[in-house]
């Protein structure tokens, strides 16, 4: 996967890392770690023919895994909108000193014809409250846009123009491909299986990370797991749980879990909402 800048997730790393070192807390939600999403057991319900004969099961079987092997029926669908919710624990040095911080995290995903948009809500961290950023993707020209300093509850939010040209439907799976700059994402098992009554291949799957993005630390490698379980009518996570360790001693960010579930599924999407900015362009960075 080829890094394209920085992505949502490195932002909303960053974007937490400051908020602890501003104010010098501990987030702990039910324990330091996000609980780990269960290992979906193989379906044995009459859509399993189904799952075996779709485009996905069939992919999957070549033992790797990309965005653009997810894209098509993705990039095809007219609308949908999806939210995700769960939490996160990042483990970043601060003063040299390593800090967890736990958060819950909302993940909301839209499309309506070529915009597409990833919005993610964090709350609760101490002194700083709620942070929200977002990724607006209107045909080929992506924004990003978060809080122009999170430290600060009344901040306002700043966005920036980025990777012109690309004009695939954003989803979690192709943030991943914002991370990083050289990852291999290699998938160990795969079957039929369903979660909350929803359909969905399950891929459990090991990454390595060459070089992550400056937004984790310069020259971070390391390796990790991704384990989803993918709706094949439009390639659509319903459970995502991705984790990194980093081997590199001096990266900024030593750990990441980020456990997400399908929380909710709309029919209404507006291609206004998804289009509309919260902050005016202040910057371009191709």
């Amino acid at each position: 996967m080829k890094a394209i800048g920085i992505g949502l997730i490195v932002f909303i790393i960053v974007i937490i890392i400051g908020a602890a070192a501003g104010t010098l807390y501990y987030v702990s939600l039910q324990g330091s770690a996000p609980q780990q999403l269960p290992n979906l057991s193989a379906s044995t319900s009459a859509a399993v023919a189904q799952l075996k004969g779709s485009m996905l099961y069939q992919s999957l079987s070549g033992g790797q895994l990309t965005p653009s092997m997810l894209s098509e029926p993705q990039n095809q669908s007219s609308q949908f909108n999806v939210t995700y919710s769960g939490k996160a624990l990042i483990t970043a040095k601060i003063g040299g000193v390593s800090v967890p911080v736990a958060v819950p995290v909302v993940v909301n995903n839209q499309k309506s014809g070529n915009d597409s948009r990833i919005s993610v809500s964090i709350t609760g961290l101490p002194v700083v409250g709620d942070i929200n950023a977002s990724i607006i993707r209107m045909g080929n020209v992506t924004y990003v846009c978060a809080p122009s300093n999170p430290l600060n509850k009344s901040s306002a939010p700043q966005c920036a123009q980025r990777w012109s040209g690309n004009s695939s439907t954003l989803t979690l799976f192709n943030l991943l491909s914002l991370i990083t700059s050289n990852m291999t994402l290699s998938v160990s098992s795969y079957y039929p299986s369903e979660y909350n009554q929803v359909s969905c291949v399950f891929m459990n799957s090991t990454l390595v990370l060459g070089q992550a993005s400056s937004g984790l630390g310069s020259s971070s490698q390391g390796s990790g797991n991704l384990q989803s379980c993918i709706a094949p009518e439009n390639n659509l996570p319903v459970t995502f749980a991705f984790s990194f360790s980093a081997n590199n001693k001096n990266s900024t960010v030593s750990s990441v879990m980020l456990n997400l579930v399908q929380s909710a599924t709309s029919s209404v999407v507006s291609d206004a909402a998804i289009r509309a900015l919260p902050a005016p362009v202040t910057n371009s960075t191709q």
